[in-house]
């Protein structure tokens, strides 16, 4: 067995532990990162987590990339074995708690929508060139500690086979909605022409409102990941779903640059838009 741990800290741990096990003689402790390595013999199965509560955000597809080119043998097992990516559109009002970025209110103290939470100011003083957009990455969160009202039912966005995507450079099944996504799109180093963000897709999902959702409009999106460990056995499913409490991930949540526009779309007849109901965005 060959582990691998770039964190100093955590791989002294790590091979403290193995020794205090009896399991020194057995197991091969590399302090460094994987993609610094090239085995011989090639290994037939890698265990990983090289996961954040976005899924991707750790590089986990550039790193099994190169375990198949450089660690593993043919016909090698990947554990998890892949992973599903469902959403939610959800109305976030302003708080400070528990979100990682800013979302105060407007310094004079009106409501913030979400193009107006980027200012900050403390104590009274303007310190706003320290605000960043917040729109342009996710952060982590726990749903039930979150101040929401959710516009929509979650819907699958993404699903991928670690050990075919990785392993064979394929695309991701489309999410609900059809759509394909290459998973290498995000979470990794390079960007030239056979980097990340040269395989990015783009997926396009007109989600339905919920009835009532129409006192806010949407100004973010939560997502999270179901693993399947065994691709054969779906009661190895690990999930992040907030009804999840056990986990120990949170959710992803994203803000919008602008909160979305929810359209009433022509009923089938054409005599006018549909219930708002039927709403989406």
């Amino acid at each position: 067995v060959v582990a691998v741990e770039a964190e100093p800290h955590v791989c002294a741990a790590a091979r403290a532990i193995v020794a205090a096990n009896g399991f020194a003689d057995r197991v091969i402790l590399e302090g460094r990162h994987s993609s610094a390595l090239d085995l011989a013999p090639r290994a037939c199965l890698v265990v990983s987590e090289i996961l954040d509560v976005g899924l991707l955000g750790e590089g986990v597809i550039p790193s099994l990339e190169h375990a198949f080119e450089h660690l593993l043998g043919a016909g090698a097992r990947t554990v998890p074995a892949g992973a599903t990516v469902h959403a939610v559109l959800a109305r976030v009002p302003p708080q400070p708690y528990p979100l990682n970025f800013n979302l105060a209110a407007k310094a004079d103290g009106g409501p913030a929508g979400a193009a107006e939470t980027r200012g900050v100011v403390a104590c009274g003083l303007d310190a706003s060139p320290l605000a960043y957009p917040d729109w342009h990455r996710y952060s982590g969160c726990r749903l039930h500690e979150l101040a929401h009202e959710l516009c929509s039912e979650p819907w699958e966005v993404f699903k991928f086979d670690f050990g075919r995507d990785a392993g064979t450079a394929g695309q991701a099944d489309g999410g609900a909605a059809g759509a394909g996504a290459r998973s290498g799109e995000a979470g990794g180093t390079g960007d030239g022409a056979d980097g990340p963000r040269a395989r990015r897709r783009t997926a396009t999902f007109r989600v339905p409102l919920t009835a009532g959702s129409h006192r806010g409009a949407p100004n973010a999106v939560v997502f999270w990941f179901t693993l399947h460990l065994d691709e054969t056995d779906p009661g190895a499913d690990v999930t992040t779903a907030p009804t999840n409490s056990q986990s120990c991930w949170g959710q992803a949540i994203q803000l919008f640059p602008e909160d979305l526009t929810a359209e009433a779309p022509e009923d089938e007849g054409g005599a006018g838009p549909a219930p708002e109901s039927s709403q989406a965005a």
